[in-house]
């Protein structure tokens, strides 16, 4: 895996009901992303990448709290990664395959 600085080619992420999005541009370090959304129920495609900046991980999700939690509790080393998120107002399945896809190759 390659980190590259692309547009994602969908649509900029709407807003979440809460009000919280993020559009796939920026990483951001795993704590920040799980104090913006922690009490947030968010579809996302994310991408964990490790301090040494490789990709870790493409995931989806329909709740990414509950997946960076998760991850968090099985490898804890994972609390120094950053990650790349893009939220999705609603669970869109081919979408988000379609974006996890785009962020693999």
């Amino acid at each position: 895996f390659s980190i590259r600085a692309r547009a994602p080619s969908f649509r900029a992420a709407q807003l979440c009901m809460d009000g919280i999005a993020f559009d796939g541009l920026k990483l951001l370090a795993t704590h920040q992303i799980l104090e913006q959304v922690a009490d947030t129920k968010l579809a996302a495609v994310y991408e964990v990448t490790d301090p040494a900046g490789s990709v870790a991980y493409v995931g989806i999700s329909r709740n990414v709290v509950l997946s960076l939690n998760a991850h968090l509790a099985s490898i804890p080393e994972m609390a120094d990664s950053t990650i790349r998120l893009r939220s999705f107002p609603e669970m869109d399945r081919l979408a988000m395959e379609a974006l996890k896809k785009e962020w693999i190759e």
